[in-house]
């Protein structure tokens, strides 16, 4: 669960000296936005999702978590757009079931699609070798694991 700790982390990491000129924040969802998603992609996104993108909107915490306003250093993409644009370069693929079944929140500095399973389990697709890894039960770990500043490439779920 994506408790007040991590939420303090991830203020924390977002207050730069440049806050002021830059906002690192996104807008806050919308619980109307959230359930029109979840409906249009066929989903339910996980609490501590919907809780960081309610508190967030989409922003950045060593990679993009985008929702449906991102902070203006990201591009307009939504979690929306990412995953049915993902669904669609991964219509022929074995791991079509898994994507189908996900959201796509994030990707990677490679273009490798993060997402959020059935079971709230964090999976990155690597589109270059054709596999995909699970890097965490949940949402809330995979960003503790990044706001500790830990790297992507570095987490061991």
């Amino acid at each position: 669960m994506m408790d007040k700790r991590i939420i303090e982390k991830v203020y924390d990491l977002l207050n730069t000296p440049f806050s002021e000129e830059l906002s690192l924040l996104g807008e806050p969802a919308t619980d109307e936005e959230i359930v029109m998603a979840e409906n249009e992609l066929g989903v339910a996104f996980h609490d501590d999702y919907k809780k960081f993108i309610k508190t967030f909107g989409g922003t950045t915490i060593g990679v993009e978590v985008y929702a449906f306003h991102n902070n203006e250093m990201m591009s307009k993409d939504t979690v929306v757009d990412l995953t049915k644009s993902f669904r669609i370069d991964y219509e022929d693929d074995y791991r079509k079931s898994i994507i189908d079944d996900s959201y796509v929140f994030s990707m990677d500095g490679m273009g490798n699609p993060i997402m959020s399973d059935r079971q709230e389990r964090v999976i990155i697709f690597y589109h270059d070798s054709d596999e995909y890894e699970v890097l965490t039960d949940s949402f809330s770990k995979f960003v503790e694991w990044l706001v500790d500043g830990k790297g992507l490439y570095d987490f061991n779920g």
